[in-house]
């Protein structure tokens, strides 16, 4: 069976995405920091490729980080890219959930946004999601099946 990428930021809709996911009967994983770690620290991805082998879809990070290397891994694959009605949507609900999070996801965000927090950096949270979004649209822009 081929696998189900989502690969929205976080705050796009992923958690629908993945209970959606598994109401269709797929074998889901969502959010990992143990693989966020692996990728970011360690820049292997033994223990991610293994994790993908035994589930059939998956969202949240670390998985709209690494697409591409998982489309060449994952030939036939599908990504599904969730996003927000807007980047200024996305940004007040990532700062509104920041308010709720537990610290450790500070160490997370400064990996993947280049900052703990968006306040005071909202043009970088902004960029990131917009720079995102349209490299994934023009990665599969020929390949609208995947």
């Amino acid at each position: 069976m081929n696998k189900i990428f989502g690969i929205g930021l976080g705050k796009t809709g992923t958690t629908t995405l993945g209970e959606c996911l598994k109401i269709l009967g797929y074998k889901h994983k969502s959010y990992s920091p143990k693989l966020l770690e692996e990728i970011f620290y360690k820049k292997n991805y033994t223990d991610t490729y293994k994790t993908v082998d035994e589930f059939d879809s998956f969202e949240d990070y670390p998985w709209p980080l690494i697409y591409k290397d998982l489309d060449n891994k994952y030939p036939g694959s599908k990504f599904i890219l969730t996003v927000r009605k807007d980047e200024y949507t996305w940004l007040r609900s990532i700062k509104k959930h920041i308010l709720k999070s537990a610290l450790h996801l500070r160490h997370t965000r400064q990996n993947i946004f280049g900052h703990k927090y968006p306040f005071g950096h909202e043009q970088d949270f902004i960029d990131f999601y917009k720079n995102h979004n349209e490299e994934v649209q023009n990665y599969f822009q020929h390949r609208p099946q995947d």
